[in-house]
């Protein structure tokens, strides 16, 4: 088991850089073992239990068109208030552990990387799980199946820009074994949860409008459409991306003038 702990730990990640893979290996390791990653996993739970009536055609439990359509939404905003609320207080899971990135001789832009990466792994798989279930139930066409996966990532990359953002310039320190802030100041709480809750609404934008442009085309042509969707879809997985790792520099540097701040903030936990 040590071996195999060990070979993970020091595998690199393809397309990344081996110190943003070991960041996010152990990044990994400790929200697996975080008490707060059971209610990252809420909202999943929660939308299986509501949709189940539906999902399992029981009696007086049918979907309207109009819901259908709305449903590829509702899976990739559920998707983004679960696991990526990590996101908006990435070092508060590390606790004193943060010590060891300040100490490091890494890029700042390589440590915010490797915990994104972190928590884009759970957020890419659950995603990807609720669109299949949904599609095995209320099946779409390929090209509408195929851009719904693409949203997930899309959106996340953009949900990784804001969330780095708030997590360097309003640190919070949550105590251990809760998502309850010990000492917080009344800002950075109220912008961490409003951008944990309102933040997936606003970056769900650019699914509603490549969608919706799709929808357009096809009531003005009379002809399905949904191409154009996962035709714009993949412009917008590209865009996203690139505009996550052109915010990276500048976040980099930062998180570098701001370490000292967040170590005071999140090291400093009573038990």
């Amino acid at each position: 088991q040590a071996a195999t702990v060990s070979r993970l730990a020091f595998a690199k990640i393809p397309f990344v850089s081996e110190p943003a893979s070991a960041v996010a290996y152990f990044s990994l390791r400790s929200l697996a073992r975080a008490p707060e990653s059971l209610m990252a996993m809420l909202p999943i739970f929660a939308l299986l239990i509501i949709s189940a009536p539906y999902l399992l055609q029981m009696n007086g439990f049918a979907i309207s068109p109009l819901v259908q359509i709305s449903i590829p939404y509702g899976i990739v905003f559920v998707t983004m208030i679960g696991f990526p609320a990590f996101l908006f207080s990435s070092f508060s899971y590390d606790r004193d552990g943060f010590r060891s990135y300040i100490l490091s001789p890494v890029r700042r832009s390589e440590i915010l990387l490797g915990k994104n990466i972190a928590v884009g792994l759970p957020t890419v798989l659950s995603g990807w799980f609720l669109i299949g279930v949904a599609q095995i139930v209320i099946p779409q066409d390929s090209y509408s199946f195929v851009a719904t996966l693409g949203q997930v990532p899309a959106t996340y990359f953009l949900m990784c820009i804001l969330g780095n953002v708030i997590s360097i310039f309003f640190p919070l320190g949550l105590m251990r074994g809760s998502m309850k802030p010990v000492n917080a100041p009344f800002l950075p709480s109220v912008v961490v949860y409003l951008g944990i809750l309102v933040g997936p609404a606003i970056l769900l934008t650019p699914m509603s409008f490549t969608a919706g442009l799709s929808m357009l085309f096809q009531w003005t042509s009379g002809t399905s459409t949904t191409w154009i969707y996962l035709l714009l879809s993949i412009v917008q997985l590209a865009v996203s991306l690139l505009l996550y790792f052109w915010s990276l520099g500048d976040l980099g540097k930062w998180l570098w003038s701001q370490e000292p701040s967040i170590l005071n903030v999140v090291a400093n936990i009573p038990e």
